[in-house]
């Protein structure tokens, strides 16, 4: 949960809403985690919080507004990949970083271009 939380702080008054309408939240941990997993945070986050605005305090509205995010980028669904049980590589987490300073670095290329013509 803690993971979860950290990723999408939305999560939490979503908990909250769904169980209050009686939602089991072990499966929407799991769906939650599962679409961290495969879309980052950024988009969990913004798919949790559309969810929220529109009323929708379930895994599905999440999952809806995470396809509609992933389409209106021009994305393909993600392909789920199934390690074998007890594999080391199934423990290796990968954190991505910001790409912002490479756009920086390439607009500094466009600036010096311009100028030597």
């Amino acid at each position: 949960m803690d993971r979860l939380h950290h990723a999408a702080p939305s999560a939490k008054r979503l908990y909250q809403r769904a169980g209050e309408r009686g939602a089991h939240l072990g499966s929407s941990r799991r769906g939650l985690l599962e679409l961290l997993d495969n879309h980052g945070a950024q988009a969990l986050e913004a798919a949790v919080v559309a969810a929220l605005a529109a009323e929708g305090a379930h895994l599905a509205s999440v999952r809806h507004f995470i396809d509609i995010q992933a389409h209106a980028r021009g994305q393909l669904p993600p392909v789920a990949v199934r390690l074998l049980a007890g594999s080391k590589i199934s423990l290796v987490a990968v954190r991505p970083h910001a790409l912002g300073d490479y756009d920086s670095l390439y607009q500094e290329n466009d600036d010096e271009a311009d100028t030597e013509h």
